[in-house]
């Protein structure tokens, strides 16, 4: 598949720093690892690892650099975490009152590095001493846990077995709400965007099609052959179509006809709306960010 200038333009996450507009992982992954960590309860860690992902040195940007590294400048640990968490999750007192803590920086610190801790033991990331007293360098790797190079399943997606992907937008992941996501949020976009891609008329723009799959349909054997069938519950993806829908994602009718076709009986139809993020995100030329030189300082504490 051609990389379309959406998947390789940037926006800025949050101020100062830049990541991929649109970027792509695998379905085995989501059914695999993801999955596995929602089922675990280890959300953040689902969390930041998109984070991560979305963050990451592309191979063509990295130059010198190892592909997959997480740029350190002006990136720090509370930034990671605010991405992935209510920002104020801390904070004893109103968000508007909230003034600079040590103490709420280090808790900050001690989560994202707990979650690191879990991704590295599924082999997603791998840190690198970087200096005495810094944090060290992180290093995405492949998503399907072989502790190769990271890479665009999407790049080879006909052409190799099992790099069949799922889109992730940038403007979902730096978008204060995912910092409130659970396990049904994340498992319900997961599915809303493999429905779009393996619908019938996908949709120009990844991430605005409309679908009508029942929810059985991502885990069952409904699934054309060689497709990735998700381990969710049927019950997790309605609570979190529910809560996507409550939030603005998405939006969800019941219809008897949909496309000139005539329903037995009604069917929820679906429209993704995951493009009209309400962050306030700015697109960037992500090849000229990523290819400039990068700077040694960063935030200290490992």
């Amino acid at each position: 598949m051609a990389k379309s200038s959406s998947t390789r333009a940037g926006y800025q996450y949050r101020p100062g720093i830049v990541g991929k507009h649109v970027f792509r992982v695998r379905e085995t992954y989501v059914a695999g690892a993801a999955a596995e960590m929602l089922r675990k309860r280890q959300v953040g860690a689902a969390k930041l690892d998109l984070v991560l992902r979305g963050i990451a040195l592309w191979p063509e940007h990295a130059g010198q650099r190892t592909p997959g590294l997480v740029l350190r400048r002006n990136i720090s640990y509370e930034d990671l975490h605010d991405l992935c968490r209510d920002p104020h999750v801390f904070t004893m007192t109103l968000p508007e009152d909230a003034m600079y803590d040590p103490e709420i920086v280090d808790k900050k610190r001690e989560w994202v590095r707990a979650q690191l801790q879990i991704l590295e033991r599924r082999k997603l990331v791998r840190r690198v001493p970087f200096a005495a007293g810094r944090r060290p360098d992180i290093i995405v790797l492949r998503d399907d846990g072989s502790e190769e190079e990271f890479d665009d399943p999407g790049a080879r997606a006909g052409q190799v077995p099992g790099n069949s992907y799922v889109n992730v937008h940038g403007p979902v992941i730096s978008d204060p709400r995912f910092g409130l996501w659970g396990a049904p949020e994340l498992a319900a976009y997961y599915c809303a965007m493999t429905a779009e891609r393996f619908d019938p008329q996908p949709p120009s723009v990844a991430g605005t099609g409309e679908w009508c799959r029942p929810v059985g349909w991502f885990g069952g054997d409904r699934r054309p052959s060689g497709h990735v069938t998700y381990p969710f519950g049927e019950r997790t993806i309605r609570t979190g179509l529910l809560a996507l829908e409550e939030q603005g994602w998405i939006s969800m009718r019941m219809l008897s006809r949909w496309r000139g076709s005539r329903f037995a009986r009604r069917r929820r139809v679906v429209a993704n709306k995951f493009v009209n993020a309400k962050a306030r995100v700015k697109i960037v030329d992500l090849a000229n960010h990523r290819t400039g030189s990068p700077s040694k300082k960063s935030a200290q504490g490992s």
